[in-house]
């Protein structure tokens, strides 16, 4: 259970809605929904406002880290699950679906292994309904993995997966949207990024700074460290947002090592 004295939860209206966004699930349609992928209920949502383990497996400040980090972004909360149990924040982003934090997302990206472990590129682009069997593609997802991790045999394994259900309606599951439009994005998509390096890729957005360049930062803030300078014109990738920065991808690092920061979203343009 979550101590009330330790997590303040949101006002109903607020969490119904940050529910909906988050997992799909309007809690004014039920009192408790189960928010793990497997099929026997481990991760929960109840209507008085916060998650919580059923199975009583993780600690009450573990529970009030995840919800904290859940619902208020909190900055803290991340910093003590990376401390104390990194591997909770791989599980938030790749079984439960919570990636709106490209810091999350990184994270639980570069703490998985797409080309050893033949579920996790499933995992990751695949929500699963334990009470329907029903499979919910993520889209966005996709989208962003295929710019922070890149294109692996996990992807393509998830492809060869769908159609093979496809071709065999009696072994296929249920599907969100339909299979066929799944296919069809998934082909899109690595058609164009199979092989492919950044550089390559459309990068929709550009460095526009009347000084001629833009600082390029370690964290999403004014008084990080400067780990760089983009020129003016020069093509990045939004990879997401952070209190008004944008943590970018650039197309043309000078170095391997030095490809990712944030710039403030003042500075950032699409093409």
């Amino acid at each position: 259970m979550v101590n009330p004295s330790d997590f303040k939860c949101l006002p109903y209206p607020q969490f119904r809605q940050k529910v909906i966004d988050l997992f799909g699930i309007d809690m004014d349609t039920c009192y408790y929904a189960s928010l793990d992928p497997q099929d026997f209920d481990c991760f929960a949502i109840c209507q008085e406002g916060y998650i919580m383990n059923s199975m009583e497996e993780s600690s009450d400040a573990i529970m009030v880290a995840v919800n904290k980090l859940v619902f208020y972004d909190d900055a803290q909360a991340y910093e003590w699950l990376e401390e104390n149990n990194p591997d909770m924040i791989t599980y938030l982003v790749r079984s439960l679906g919570v990636y709106s934090n490209s810091k999350w997302l990184q994270f639980a990206i570069d703490h998985t292994n797409f080309n050893d472990d033949n579920d996790s590129a499933w995992e990751f682009l695949f929500s699963n309904d334990p009470n329907t069997g029903m499979q919910t593609f993520r889209p966005q997802m996709l989208d962003s993995l295929m710019v922070n991790a890149g294109y692996c045999q996990g992807f393509k394994d998830v492809l060869l997966r769908v159609k093979y259900e496809k071709e065999y309606p009696e072994d296929a599951r249920l599907y969100s949207p339909s299979l066929d439009e799944i296919i069809a994005r998934l082909e899109k998509v690595m058609s164009r990024e199979e092989g492919a390096l950044p550089s390559e890729r459309t990068a929709p957005y550009t460095v526009v700074d009347p000084d001629g360049y833009a600082n390029l930062r370690e964290k999403p803030n004014q008084n990080a460290r400067i780990i760089g300078r983009v020129n003016s014109g020069a093509k990045v990738y939004v990879l997401g947002e952070e209190n008004g920065w944008k943590h970018v991808l650039l197309a043309e690092p000078d170095s391997p090592n030095n490809d990712k920061g944030y710039i403030h979203k003042s500075r950032i343009k699409s093409l």
